[in-house]
């Protein structure tokens, strides 16, 4: 027949030690030591993770000194003379030349021959040289002109017959001040 166990004594932690059998003590030991294990683990990362924080903080220091450094070496230096034909040849990309054109093409009557447009980008100018065959017609172009919603002012310049031509066309300067277009 196999003991039976009885105890009635109320349970406490030296009662539950006592009854432990050797599996439960192995438990527990192989338990401690692998918990002993991993801690020491995670000490050896800790410091293997700082180590590395630290590393990686030298290398960028030293990547943001030697990109400086490349930079200092590298900058060239630009005369006033180039700046100021890089400041030209962007005034003149930033013409408004799609507008500039359309207005000219649907005002501008076949009566009248449109023979030189120089704009000035920095005044926001444009001189114009045509030809007419009559005053009246000028007239009635600069005003049409000045009509137009693009242009600030017309001023007409001058006016000459051209007495070499035997048409003898009026031929006229404009200046037209347009609006600044900002993109």
């Amino acid at each position: 027949m196999r003991r039976v166990n009885i105890n009635f004594a109320p349970m406490s932690f030296l009662r539950f030690v006592s009854e432990m059998n050797a599996l439960m003590w192995f438990s527990i030991i192989a338990l401690i030591v692998c918990a002993s294990i991993a801690i020491s683990n995670l000490i050896d990362l800790d410091k293997n993770i700082q180590n590395t924080q630290v590393e990686v903080h030298k290398l960028q220091t030293h990547r943001q000194l030697e990109a400086k450094q490349r930079s200092a070496k590298i900058s060239p230096s630009v005369t006033d003379a180039q700046a100021q034909a890089i400041n030209a040849a962007i005034f003149q990309l930033n013409l408004p030349w799609n507008e500039l054109f359309d207005t000219f093409e649907t005002v501008t009557p076949s009566s009248i021959a449109l023979l030189a447009i120089e704009p000035d980008a920095k005044k926001n100018l444009v001189k114009v040289t045509a030809e007419v065959k009559t005053s009246d017609d000028m007239i009635a172009y600069i005003r049409l002109l000045k009509q137009q919603k693009f242009f600030l002012d017309v001023v007409l310049l001058k006016h000459e017959i051209m007495d070499r031509d035997m048409n003898k066309p009026l031929r006229f300067q404009f200046l037209a001040q347009w609006e600044k277009i900002e993109k």
